[in-house]
Parts: C-alpha cells; structure tokens; sequence
C-alpha cells in the first residue's frame, strides 16, 4: 500500500492568474512544501491562485474546487 507523502515533501500547485515577474497569465508551477512564502504572499494578493490537489480519505487525490 502506497503512503501519503510527507507534508515537508509534498509540492504545492499555484496558477498565474495576473501576469508579473516573466509569468503569463495561466501558467501553473510547483514550490516545494517548505518554501511557500513567495507564493503565498502573491495568493493573498490575487497574482497567483493555490490549485494544489488534496487527497481524498482513501487515497485518491481531487482538485479543489
């Protein structure tokens, strides 16, 4: 049986969706788990937008929505 990954190794999944610092509009990137304070800075000021799946209680991953 397959483990989650540990939170410090998981990836977070953001979405462009205001273009700034060489990143178009609808471009997605992944920042490691523990270095999330750039991005995050930019989700809360609506450049960027976390689409990063969660897991399902059975393992399985959805988007959120």
């Amino acid at each position: 049986m397959a483990t989650a990954p540990d939170r410090k190794t998981r990836k977070a999944e953001f979405e462009v969706l205001i273009s700034f610092s060489g990143l178009n509009v609808g471009d997605r990137f992944t920042q490691d788990a523990d270095d999330l304070g750039w991005a995050a800075l930019h989700v809360q000021s609506g450049y960027l937008r976390d689409v990063t799946p969660e897991e399902a209680p059975d393992g399985g991953e959805v988007g959120k929505s």
